[in-house]
């Protein structure tokens, strides 16, 4: 449950921009969205269907860019994790960049989630435990008639 709880505020507390053309910053964390050629030439690195790869911009020049790869995102929607490899994708196979970014929504849904998850299990505990109010009064007795 805690590893659950750890993902979810690696993922839910982010998202990321809408797609430019502009190469961020050196050491920004970032998507690169790739095109069909960048499939085709990446393919065997990546994945066949690699849509975009996210990870950490080491470098870049004129004709690369390179990323500390920590997840890859197909066409389908599936990710996979990396542990941070580096990778140099061709910039004419790259369609565009997208910046991550911390999301205040996000954020304050998986603050509310958390909450009301802990809530729940904290409640079928005290139940599982004999419920509420029951303590050590053992009720009425028998009746003395």
């Amino acid at each position: 449950m805690l590893c659950a709880g750890l993902l979810a505020v690696q993922t839910a507390c982010h998202t990321f921009l809408p797609l430019q053309e502009s190469v961020p910053d050196r050491g920004e964390i970032i998507g690169v969205v790739l095109n069909d050629q960048g499939r085709l030439l990446m393919g065997e690195r990546l994945g066949e269907s690699v849509d975009r790869v996210d990870g950490v911009l080491v470098e870049q020049n004129e004709t690369s860019i390179v990323l500390n790869v920590t997840r890859t995102r197909s066409l389908r929607g599936s990710h996979t994790v990396w542990t941070g490899e580096p990778v140099t994708i061709p910039k004419v196979g790259v369609r565009g960049f997208q910046e991550r970014q911390y999301s205040r929504g996000k954020t304050a849904m998986l603050v509310v989630g958390l909450i009301l998850g802990i809530a729940a299990v904290g409640s079928l505990i005290t139940l599982a435990a004999g419920g509420f109010g029951r303590g050590d009064d053992p009720g009425p007795g028998p009746d003395p008639q």
